[in-house]
Formats: structure tokens, C-alpha cells, sequence
């Protein structure tokens, strides 16, 4: 895919500036009780209140079990090859709590038409049920030249594609992975439509992918060599 120097990123229907690792994945039966949408918000906001007039991109995915930063980022980067981690900043609500962003990953530079996806989390936070966890919210950046994804007349990234990039990365981890069974869903939100800045709206379906992580002492051996990552 071609990229495309950009000056603008929006994802807020979208209307903000640019502000200039799975190894041994396994599927299981754990009930995550406290992972609702009544106790973390299905959507990401824009502003560091949560106010729910800024609410945002979707949250479709869960990483758990050790998917503290570092293991999770190296299980990200040895399945994905993702290493870019710029992007426009947006926050989350777990359990009362505002959350900024807390790492991000894409296939491409900030101003480039990429894959992407931010990791959410309440730092140091480990749950006797799940584990330090990561929430995730992956998607499709697309450069736009459209004047309704702007508060100005220059080119802006526009997310699109929630699903399609959240079952993407899922796919990845499990076709790499020698537990390779199938990923689980739930139910975590309600189906919507999405809108999108540049004209129309897409189909969100609600549901959060659940993705295990391993502490793994070497990741790269576990998922079978340098071979594990790389791109779309």
C-alpha cells in the first residue's frame, strides 16, 4: 500500500490534529465477569475527562493474562512487525477511571496510510481473575482529502474498518502461534454504526476478541523464529 504524506490526523468522526508479540497463544474458557461495557466504556474518547460527547474509535479487543507492557509489546512486534508508535493520543474509561493511551503500534509512519492500534490499561494493575491485561482499540487509518474530517483545508487520516483490522490482528496471532484454536469473542458491546467523517457510516458488531498472552521467556523461539512477524 502506497503511503501518503499527511499534515492532519482525525479520528473523532474525526476532527483532531496530529500531535507533532504472541508466542504461545492459547484459547480457554476464562469468564471475564468484570469486562463488561458497564465497567470499561466500549469507546475510546477524545478528551482526558471521558466526557461522553468526545466518545471515539470502538474497544474490540482484550490481551491477557501477563500482557503487562514490555511482554505484550514483544509478543505484538514479533507477530505484527508493527514498530511505529506515534498517534493521536485519546483516553478510555476502566471502572471509574479516565485512562490516557498507554502505547501504540502501526505498519507505517504518522503520516501514512496504515494499520494501527492502541493499547489501553490501568498501569501496574494486576487482577486475580485475568491477570494484567491491555485493552485494544485496532483500525485502519486511510488518508482523506476531505474538508469534513478537518478543522482545516489539509489532508487528515480518517479510522475505518474496526472490525475487519481487530480480526486481522486475531488471525495473525493464532495462525503463527502452535496453539493455533480458534480466537474467543464476546458480546462486550452493542452493535452501532459508525460514522465517518468523509460521508457514511460502517457497521460495528460489538463484540471484543480475547487474546492470551504467555509469559514467555523467549518469544521469538516460541512463535518460530524471525519469521513471526512482518507485514500486512
Amino acid at each position: 500500500m502506497k503511503h501518503r504524506r499527511i499534515l492532519h490526523h482525525n479520528h473523532f468522526f474525526h476532527r483532531v490534529p496530529i500531535l507533532v508479540i504472541l508466542g504461545c497463544v492459547i484459547s480457554g474458557s476464562l469468564s471475564f465477569a468484570h469486562i463488561t461495557s458497564q465497567h470499561v466504556k466500549q469507546r475510546t474518547f477524545e478528551s482526558n475527562n471521558c466526557d461522553p460527547e468526545t466518545k471515539s474509535d470502538p474497544i474490540n479487543m482484550i490481551f491477557w493474562g501477563h500482557a503487562h507492557r514490555i511482554n505484550l509489546l514483544n509478543h505484538y512486534h514479533n507477530h505484527m512487525g508493527w514498530y511505529a508508535g506515534d498517534g493521536h493520543k485519546k483516553w478510555y474509561k476502566d471502572h471509574g477511571l479516565c485512562l490516557k493511551v498507554d502505547r501504540q503500534r502501526a505498519d507505517g509512519c504518522f503520516a501514512c496510510d496504515r494499520y494501527h492500534i492502541r493499547f489501553f490499561a490501568r498501569d501496574g494493575f494486576r487482577d486475580d481473575q485475568y491477570g494484567y491485561y491491555r485493552m485494544g482499540s485496532p483500525h485502519h487509518d486511510i488518508v482523506v482529502f476531505n474538508g469534513g474530517c478537518s478543522d482545516y483545508p489539509i489532508p487528515a487520516h480518517a479510522g475505518i474498518q474496526f472490525d475487519y483490522v481487530r480480526d486481522y490482528i486475531v488471525n495473525r496471532f493464532f495462525r503463527i502461534s502452535h496453539h493455533a484454536h480458534h480466537p474467543m469473542y464476546t458480546q462486550f458491546g452493542s452493535p452501532y454504526y459508525h460514522p465517518r467523517c468523509f460521508g457514511g457510516s460502517e457497521f460495528v458488531d460489538g463484540k471484543m476478541a480475547r487474546v492470551y498472552i504467555p509469559n514467555c521467556a523467549d518469544c521469538e523461539q516460541s512463535c518460530g523464529g524471525p519469521g513471526c512477524g512482518g507485514g500486512r
